[in-house]
């Protein structure tokens, strides 16, 4: 990852009970309150639901209290749907674009709570990891690019990963197409008038760094000045924006591969098609040299980034999967060309892999950073494509400044839609369980790389901390990233387990799975096919015009897995659904029960959505009865059936806090 050279314009906030102000308008910009039209003026004082409109010719900039800036050009719709900020994990903001150009550099709340940060255009969903971005939502098309950091864009049920210098495109109502690097006449294609003068850029590009890393402070300042005369504030910020990429660019040209220390060979992690190593810092040395360096030395001799963490650089000389080779894994339906649910039984086959490898880090203590162990370290990884479920464990050794060896060994495991996409894989903080005071984790820039997925890789970051208290000062951080190349793929095809007068169900399965002698066999969730067609809209309409309501009760099949204990998959046994449909509110609650081995599962559902096209669940509370372990993620949608809706048909996916997955299928009766 590499790091960035960014210049802020200082700007004290007052937190208010408003969520923000304008920092800069200009021409015609008006905003929407409880239905009136306030024309805006710089230091306008911004609300919840507030909707900010601009005119043609007209542009305006906002910071919101925890110092997110958002800058929305000509002809553009601003609504703040959300927003909280205590500092906290709490906070929240959830903005949406209808129409228009964007730009934003996210705040305090994309450190503390980025997975509450969404912002919503028209058909997309763009969620960040720390990170500037921007997009143009026009009438029948959206284009969405990545500056700094890494964002999720999500459409049609389908989510990608964009990271900095890519763009992604799409029109409405279709899913993202596959980011590509983006040039700079894409960006001003976005932007639209947010130019810079010829005579000022020329300026810009005359602050040069040396190579010391140092810049001429002396040109540096008159450039600043100049551009601190701009009257228009959007002008302003795209001049900064065009020196920070030029003081990056220089950057990453002084700080190029070919300065850094590469530990491909000496770190091997089996045919491996990514060079990976560390960026020096002055004099260039070789792995072995940098090992035998103690920790304040090691801290001098490469590069850390603004967070205090030794950079590591990644190059691929593979190219990554096509999303379409990754979908076909996933189960690819040709009709609607999209992914099958995990429990369509219309999908043909599905694929699970796995995946060996080694990681690459630095561990920072108290005196500096320590590399970790070459040899003691592994990593292990199972994709299971189909059903967006993986685990895996990363176990290395570092020295600690007391001459000891402190291990890491640290499991991971996700389910659900975001898990495994087309185009990458990640793991959220919920997701890792350590020994010893391991407090959590992260994976980000995830990809898979070779014309099969046959090799991946991610960056990590964990955190330990020995003091009870959780002071800072305590704080142990492992930071680097791993490659791992596939050891064996699997071939998941329906396994039927029974078949009734209007459904035909059963496990993803290998082909020689003996449901009697499940324990020695792979399956991994289950299926369900309906001997009817989906009930169409107009009846679904139907009952919502009426107000009716509606109960089903019926049957789950399926899989419960122990990736964190390393015990074998159980099957799901006396599995029961109760659902309630309240067409009119479009809303559903209900109660999913099972038992697995020795546990006993109970999961309440509320406030599930129910519309024309199926229904999804919503909130959710219960867990395993016998052991008092709670469900921390539940996930599952299904269809109407039948020309009267008289069965649905359905599949859903649970975690639990002790690391404990079920995937299913149901099928239920009115």
């Amino acid at each position: 990852m590499k790091k960035l050279v960014l210049f802020v314009i200082a700007s004290s906030v007052v937190l208010f009970a408003n969520v923000g102000e304008m920092l800069a308008v200009k021409g015609d910009v008006k905003i929407l309150r409880d239905s009136k039209k306030i024309v805006a003026k710089t230091g306008f004082k911004l609300e919840e639901k507030d909707v900010i409109e601009t005119a043609k010719r007209s542009k305006a900039q906002i910071m919101f209290n925890d110092e997110t800036v958002i800058r929305i050009g000509k002809e553009t719709s601003f609504k703040v749907e959300e927003y909280k900020f205590d500092g906290t994990k709490n906070s929240k903001a959830k903005f949406k674009v209808k129409r228009g150009f964007f730009k934003a550099i996210t705040g305090k709340i994309g450190k503390v709570a980025r997975n509450n940060f969404k912002l919503k255009t028209k058909t997309a969903t763009c969620g960040i990891r720390g990170t500037h971005f921007m997009g143009l939502i026009g009438e029948n098309s959206e284009k969405i690019a990545c500056t700094k950091g890494a964002i999720t864009v999500e459409a049609q049920g389908e989510l990608i990963d964009v990271l900095a210098g890519e763009i992604t495109s799409f029109k409405s109502g279709l899913v993202p197409a596959t980011p590509r690097k983006f040039k700079s006449g894409d960006l001003k294609g976005l932007e639209g008038g947010f130019k810079v003068s010829a005579e000022l850029s020329k300026k810009i590009q005359s602050v040069k760094l040396g190579k010391d890393m140092k810049i001429s402070q002396e040109q540096l300042d008159e450039v600043l000045s100049e551009i601190s005369q701009i009257k228009d504030s959007d002008l302003k910020v795209a001049a900064l924006d065009e020196l920070e990429s030029s003081l990056n660019l220089q950057y990453d040209t002084l700080l190029g591969i070919e300065n850094g220390v590469d530990v491909t060979n000496s770190f091997n992690a089996g045919n491996t098609d990514i060079r990976w190593g560390f960026y020096s810092n002055g004099e260039k040395l070789n792995f072995n040299e940098l090992v035998e360096l103690d920790a304040s030395e090691l801290s001098n001799a490469l590069v850390k980034d603004e967070y205090n963490n030794i950079e590591i650089w990644r190059q691929e000389q593979i190219s990554a999967t096509t999303p379409e080779r990754i979908a076909s894994k996933m189960g690819f339906n040709s009709n609607t060309m999209s992914v099958f649910d995990s429990w369509d039984g219309q999908a043909e086959s599905k694929k699970v892999a796995t995946y060996e490898g080694k990681y690459l880090g630095t561990v920072v203590y108290s005196n500096g950073h320590q590399i970790v162990d070459t040899k003691n370290n592994s990593v292990k990884f199972t994709v299971d494509f189909g059903n967006r479920f993986l685990y895996g464990n990363i176990n290395f050794n570092a020295k600690r400044p007391n001459g000891t060896t402190q291990n890491w060994n640290i499991d991971m495991a996700s389910i659900g839609s975001y898990t495994v996409n087309p185009t990458s894989f990640w793991v959220d903080n919920n997701g890792f369980w350590g020994k010893g005071n391991f407090l959590g984790g992260d994976t980000f820039f995830n990809r898979f790389f070779g014309d099969d997925a046959e090799q991946i890789s991610a960056y990590f970051q964990g955190l330990m901390n020995d003091d009870s208290e959780y002071r800072d000062e305590y704080d142990e951080i492992a930071y680097g990233a791993f490659v791992a190349n596939r050891t064996n793929e699997v071939t998941l095809t329906k396994q039927e387990l029974g078949n009734d007068e209007y459904f035909s169900y059963g496990l993803w399965a290998k082909d020689d799975l003996k449901v009697g002698d499940i324990l020695s066999n792979m399956a991994m969730g289950a299926w369900i096919s309906s001997k009817e067609t989906i009930t169409s809209e107009s009846v679904i309409n139907e009952y919502v015009q009426k107000g009716a309501m509606a109960s089903y009760n019926g049957d789950v099949f399926g899989t419960v897995h122990y990736p964190i204990d390393g015990t074998n998959t159980d099957m799901m046994q006396n599995g029961n659904i109760a659902l309630n449909m309240d067409f009119a509110k479009a809303s559903l609650d209900g109660q999913i029960g099972f038992d697995a081995g020795s546990d006993s599962w109970s999961v309440d559902i509320h406030d599930g959505i129910v519309g024309t096209n199926g229904f999804s669940f919503g909130q959710f509370s219960g867990g395993v009865v016998n052991t008092g372990e709670a469900v921390d993620f539940v996930e599952g949608n299904g269809n109407f059936y039948g020309e009267q809706a008289n069965r649905v048909g359905g599949g859903f996916q649970m975690g639990t806090v002790g690391g404990k997955f079920a995937i299913g299928a149901f099928k239920a009766n009115k």
